[in-house]
């Protein structure tokens, strides 16, 4: 779990880096389809933790499938190769209930190994 560990605490960081982005443009959605820098800062994250998710060990993975660590991995892959096509709607939901989700969880495995 060391590493598994490392990699946790490195999607939680994304998260918090999201959540500040969040409270450094503000929790609007209009704003957030309006801002470009905003948009790909967001992104930038969501991507940071698509990595993070795929140097998890298939051991951790497999212990929790209520998580969709494949549909994470895809959305990074969908922003890397083809960002004109994400949707604005798409990444906000992401970035307010997905990602806090995401961090909970995270968490959660963390503290109880």
């Amino acid at each position: 779990m060391r590493d598994d560990a490392f990699f946790l605490k490195e999607i939680i960081s994304q998260c918090d880096k999201i959540r500040s982005r969040i409270d450094t443009f503000g929790d609007d959605e209009e704003d957030f389809a309006s801002n470009e820098v905003f948009q790909t800062s967001c992104a930038f994250h969501i991507i940071q933790i698509g990595e993070a998710v795929n140097l998890l060990s298939s051991e951790l993975k497999g212990e929790h499938p209520d998580i969709d660590w494949k549909g994470i991995t895809g959305y990074r892959n969908i922003i890397v190769h083809n960002y004109g096509g994400v949707r604005i709607e798409s990444l906000w939901i992401s970035i307010t209930k997905e990602v806090p989700e995401l961090k909970e969880t995270c968490e959660r495995i963390l503290n109880n190994p």
